[in-house]
Protein backbone atom coordinates (compact mmCIF):
# COMPACT_ATOMS: atom_id res chain seq x y z
CA UNK A 1 0.00 0.00 0.00
CA UNK A 2 1.37 3.37 -0.96
CA UNK A 3 -1.04 5.23 1.31
CA UNK A 4 -0.30 6.27 4.88
CA UNK A 5 -2.75 3.71 6.25
CA UNK A 6 -3.91 0.26 5.19
CA UNK A 7 -6.93 0.12 2.95
CA UNK A 8 -10.31 -1.26 3.98
CA UNK A 9 -10.62 -3.71 1.10
CA UNK A 10 -7.14 -5.14 1.49
CA UNK A 11 -6.39 -4.59 5.17
CA UNK A 12 -3.94 -7.50 5.21
CA UNK A 13 -1.57 -5.67 2.84
CA UNK A 14 0.98 -3.62 4.83
CA UNK A 15 1.95 -0.10 3.88
CA UNK A 16 5.43 0.55 2.53
CA UNK A 17 6.19 2.44 5.73
CA UNK A 18 5.20 -0.64 7.76
CA UNK A 19 7.59 -2.68 5.65
CA UNK A 20 10.42 -0.42 6.75
CA UNK A 21 10.82 1.50 3.52
CA UNK A 22 10.69 4.88 5.23
CA UNK A 23 8.00 7.49 5.19
CA UNK A 24 6.26 6.86 1.92
CA UNK A 25 2.89 8.17 0.89
CA UNK A 26 1.46 8.39 -2.59
CA UNK A 27 -2.29 8.67 -2.82
CA UNK A 28 -4.12 9.23 -6.08
CA UNK A 29 -6.14 12.39 -6.28
CA UNK A 30 -8.52 13.86 -8.77
CA UNK A 31 -9.73 17.36 -9.40
CA UNK A 32 -12.05 19.03 -11.83
CA UNK A 33 -10.09 21.73 -13.62
CA UNK A 34 -11.15 24.42 -16.05
CA UNK A 35 -9.16 26.23 -18.72
CA UNK A 36 -7.15 29.28 -17.70
CA UNK A 37 -9.28 32.37 -18.10
CA UNK A 38 -12.58 30.69 -17.23
CA UNK A 39 -14.73 33.35 -15.55
CA UNK A 40 -14.75 33.19 -11.75
CA UNK A 41 -18.54 32.89 -11.64
CA UNK A 42 -18.37 29.74 -13.79
CA UNK A 43 -15.67 28.25 -11.53
CA UNK A 44 -17.77 29.06 -8.46
CA UNK A 45 -20.91 27.52 -9.97
CA UNK A 46 -19.06 24.32 -10.97
CA UNK A 47 -17.55 24.08 -7.51
CA UNK A 48 -20.93 24.40 -5.81
CA UNK A 49 -22.54 21.84 -8.13
CA UNK A 50 -19.76 19.26 -7.77
CA UNK A 51 -19.71 19.60 -3.98
CA UNK A 52 -23.49 19.07 -3.97
CA UNK A 53 -23.18 15.96 -6.16
CA UNK A 54 -20.65 14.57 -3.70
CA UNK A 55 -23.36 14.70 -1.00
CA UNK A 56 -25.89 12.57 -2.91
CA UNK A 57 -26.69 9.03 -1.83
CA UNK A 58 -25.77 7.65 -5.27
CA UNK A 59 -22.34 9.25 -5.18
CA UNK A 60 -21.67 8.24 -1.57
CA UNK A 61 -22.67 4.65 -2.35
CA UNK A 62 -20.48 4.52 -5.46
CA UNK A 63 -17.41 5.97 -3.73
CA UNK A 64 -17.84 3.65 -0.74
CA UNK A 65 -17.02 0.72 -3.03
CA UNK A 66 -13.52 2.10 -3.60
CA UNK A 67 -10.50 2.89 -1.45
CA UNK A 68 -10.90 6.58 -2.22
CA UNK A 69 -11.98 9.25 0.18
CA UNK A 70 -13.46 12.48 -1.08
CA UNK A 71 -13.08 15.80 0.58
CA UNK A 72 -14.60 18.23 -1.85
CA UNK A 73 -13.60 21.79 -1.18
CA UNK A 74 -12.91 25.07 -2.85
CA UNK A 75 -10.82 26.14 -5.84
CA UNK A 76 -8.40 27.75 -3.39
CA UNK A 77 -7.97 24.47 -1.51
CA UNK A 78 -7.16 22.48 -4.65
CA UNK A 79 -4.75 25.18 -5.81
CA UNK A 80 -2.94 24.99 -2.46
CA UNK A 81 -2.89 21.18 -2.58
CA UNK A 82 -1.58 21.18 -6.15
CA UNK A 83 1.19 23.59 -5.18
CA UNK A 84 2.24 21.34 -2.30
CA UNK A 85 2.23 18.26 -4.56
CA UNK A 86 4.35 20.05 -7.17
CA UNK A 87 6.84 21.07 -4.49
CA UNK A 88 6.95 17.55 -3.00
CA UNK A 89 7.66 15.89 -6.34
CA UNK A 90 10.01 18.66 -7.48
CA UNK A 91 12.16 18.04 -4.40
CA UNK A 92 12.28 14.33 -5.20
CA UNK A 93 13.20 14.96 -8.83
CA UNK A 94 15.88 17.48 -7.82
CA UNK A 95 17.29 15.12 -5.17
CA UNK A 96 17.42 12.05 -7.40
CA UNK A 97 18.17 13.72 -10.73
CA UNK A 98 15.55 11.54 -12.40
CA UNK A 99 14.69 12.55 -15.96
CA UNK A 100 11.90 11.55 -18.28
CA UNK A 101 13.64 11.88 -21.63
Amino acid sequence: MTSRERGTFNADVPTLTELGLGEYEVDPWYALLAPKGTPAEIIQRLNIEVNEIMKTDAYIQAISMTEYTDTGGSPEQIASFQASEIEKWKMLVDKTGVRLD
